[in-house]
């Protein structure tokens, strides 16, 4: 598992559906030798669609294990976590966009954040385009629509091959890039019949507008959760239409420039509980919308020169350091000792 090892130095009402499974995947399967500085959490996944800790932190980990380039890895840390019949999605040049793996009490599909040139090209790609091709309501990031119609007709047939008759729940995740796919899925799954239980992602940015989110709260209603980095910039891009002023500001001689496209692309806020990685693991009880903008007026107050374009990017930089799947598993384990 040395690959591994560096990896972790990375309102329609729906009634709710009960499954009685505990699953055999918990902590005490995984490599032993975790190197956080703060102790491996004991944690045992529960087949539910209801939130649980323990799910937010072992999903963390199969989302982490998705950016492994090895497939073997991959393989072999699903087998030692108790799943079977794995699958890799996707054959890029490196690695595998995410995979497959079931127990007899689940699916789950996890996808990995970007890890090449032509991803990045995709995720700049940021204007929206409407998302009715893909069944879904609203308008969407463009990069991330192009990449989802990459993924789901190889996904979806290795659901439909594992599960023919879609009896087991569906758990998704994914970090960064990966948690704008897994959510994309799992809504897909949603609609289409799938029992999706719950869809946990870490790092996530923003996938559409607000018909959008709209749309995943109808048909995943308390099923989404997102994981974050207080500092981490990548859940708060591309920036809410509401942000216009506060991200603009961001470089005052195109203020107003910035601010219009800002405004034109109109990202929104997803309803979905947020879970505040690296300080008290608590679900997020502040306005969302109120949070991102502060987010971008305070980074510009934080700028040691505020008019100043290379100073803007290393305090992202800096910021972003937060940023890989690793960092955000070290801040959970603490920040789990630390509320013990």
């Amino acid at each position: 598992m040395g690959g591994f090892k560096k990896l972790c130095g990375v309102l329609l009402c729906v009634p709710t559906v009960l499954y009685a499974d505990i699953s055999r995947w918990n902590t005490k399967e995984l490599p032993t030798d975790f190197p956080c500085e703060a102790p491996l959490p004991d944690m045992q996944f529960e087949v539910t669609e209801e939130y649980r800790l323990h799910n937010a932190f072992m999903l963390l980990w199969a989302s982490a294990l998705a950016e492994s380039k090895d497939k073997n890895e991959i393989l072999s840390g699903l087998k030692s976590w108790g799943f079977q019949g794995a699958e890799l999605i996707g054959k890029p040049r490196f690695g595998a966009y995410g995979y497959f793996a079931a127990q007899e009490e689940l699916n789950l599909l996890s996808f990995r954040g970007t890890n090449s040139f032509r991803e990045g090209l995709s995720n700049a790609f940021f204007l929206p385009l409407p998302l009715d091709e893909i069944g879904f309501a609203g308008t969407g990031h463009r990069g991330m629509k192009h990449h989802f119609k990459e993924l789901l007709k190889e996904s979806e047939a290795i659901l439909k091959k594992n599960d023919p008759e879609q009896k087991k729940p569906v758990f998704v995740t994914g970090h960064s890039l990966g948690g704008a796919m897994a959510l994309m899925h799992a809504l897909h799954l949603a609609k289409t019949g799938w029992k999706v239980a719950a869809v946990y992602t870490s790092g996530q940015p923003h996938v559409g507008d607000a018909a959008f989110y709209d749309d995943v709260e109808t048909w995943l209603p308390g099923r989404y959760f997102r994981m974050e980095q207080s500092e981490d910039p990548t859940p708060r891009v591309p920036p809410i239409g509401s942000a216009k002023d506060a991200f603009g500001a961001l470089l005052p001689i195109a203020k107003g420039p910035i601010g219009q496209l800002v405004e034109r692309m109109n990202y929104g806020l997803s309803r979905s509980l947020a879970l505040d990685i690296g300080r008290t693991l608590s679900l997020e009880n502040a306005d969302p919308e109120l949070s991102q903008i502060e987010y971008w007026k305070n980074l510009r107050g934080n700028l040691e020169k505020p008019q100043s374009l290379p100073a803007l990017i290393q305090s992202l930089q800096k910021r972003m350091q937060e940023h890989p799947p690793q960092n955000y598993m070290c801040a959970f384990s603490k920040a789990f000792v630390a509320g013990s």
